[in-house]
């Protein structure tokens, strides 16, 4: 009887550590990573489709852009001069936006640069926009916090323990924060 006790004690125990170890292992911090599709790697449109959804609008500017727009309600508080009526909501659109570089002789492009500012699309799978930034340093990895007057900063990331220094800042993500360590936009840009 007792023997039975204790292993209908520790099965829970064992479960828990189960799901834990599983659910530590589906991520992978090694590289950067948007739903799923690598940066600088090649990728078909129907591959990028695939794991981004059909954009909204297309751009070629610098890059080619795959952009997406989702329309939420805004937490600002309306102003006097609002032309909003009694009831109405104040909403705003926010950008996604992902740059592919054109590979002469190939119908491929290259995932080059990002600029997120919906919690649509995640980061090697893990950190949103709307995550608190302490999910960023859950990544391990190197980071380098950059913070403003106001209590908020960016705070860039790369895989790997070797120091990020100013130089090669511009090739990792920054994730941009509010006073409360609210995600607000994560961007990779460099021309």
């Amino acid at each position: 009887m007792r023997t039975t006790r204790k292993k209908l004690i520790c099965l829970p125990a064992l479960l828990t550590a189960c799901c834990l170890s599983l659910s530590a292992q589906e991520y992978d911090f090694s590289k950067i990573t948007v739903n799923g599709l690598e940066l600088d790697k090649s990728y078909s449109r129907s591959q990028i489709i695939q794991a981004l959804g059909e954009p909204d609008t297309e751009d070629n500017v610098i890059y080619h852009y795959f952009c997406y727009s989702s329309e939420v309600l805004s937490h600002e508080e309306p102003s006097d001069d609002s032309s909003l009526g009694r009831g109405e909501k104040r909403t705003r659109i926010l950008e996604d936006e992902f740059g592919l570089s054109a590979l002469s002789f190939s119908p491929d492009w290259k995932f080059s640069v990002f600029m997120l500012e919906s919690d649509r699309f995640a980061v090697n799978g893990y950190v949103r926009v709307g995550d608190h930034i302490s999910k960023v340093r859950d990544m391990g990895g190197a980071v380098r916090n950059f913070s403003d007057e106001d209590g908020g900063g960016r705070l860039y990331w790369k895989p790997g323990t070797k120091p990020l220094t100013d130089e090669y800042l511009l090739y990792y993500p920054a994730f941009y924060y509010d006073k409360d360590g609210t995600i607000t936009s994560i961007e990779l840009y460099y021309d």
